[in-house]
């Protein structure tokens, strides 16, 4: 019995320890921060681009594009048969869901024009419940990884870079 007893007085003296620390603990307050818009420098090409707080760009190109909205739903499962479906039609185009809660909005597309959605929009028609809608979006683009893409690192010539046949040839001769 003198356990039991003693057991229960620690859990107390430790309980209590802990409340005592939780009211008596300092609380700083922090002003909420404002809300600073980030600038914005327009390129020679007169496409925006963001600036981050500290005034460098970050590396992010803003584009516009026109996007089809097929359907918009708050079922989830509904939404993602009929990306399938979707995208059976329109194998070569980007088929994605954009999640706003409670909505899923199934989409086709990153048109650089409204003509070329307006074209998808009328193969679509009303196929999917309801009629399909042309709107236009912003696409955040990362330049450092368009740079690569227009910049790919310069083919090797055969020269530097022997095929296997030559391999095989050289180790022949090296051993004769």
């Amino acid at each position: 019995m003198g356990t039991h007893y003693l057991v229960k007085k620690i859990g107390f003296l430790i309980l209590s320890c802990f409340f005592i620390t939780i009211v008596t603990a300092q609380t700083t307050t922090t002003k909420p921060k404002k809300s600073k818009k980030a600038k914005t420098e327009t390129t020679t090409n007169g496409k925006k681009k963001k600036k981050s707080k500290s005034g460098i760009n970050d590396g992010r190109d803003w584009r516009v594009v026109y996007v089809v909205q097929v359907m918009s739903s708050s079922d989830r499962v509904i939404v993602y048969d009929q990306k399938a479906k979707l995208y059976q039609m329109f194998p070569d185009h980007r088929v994605y869901v954009k999640s706003e809660l409670p909505f899923y909005r199934l989409r086709l597309g990153f048109f650089s024009t409204k003509e070329k959605a307006e074209k998808y929009k009328k193969q679509i028609g009303d196929k999917f419940g309801e009629p399909a809608q042309v709107l236009k979006d912003k696409v955040v683009l990362n330049t450092k990884t368009i740079q690569k893409r227009r910049n790919p690192l310069p083919e090797t010539t055969p020269e530097t870079t022997p095929t296997k046949a030559q391999k095989k040839a050289e180790k022949t001769n090296a051993k004769n």
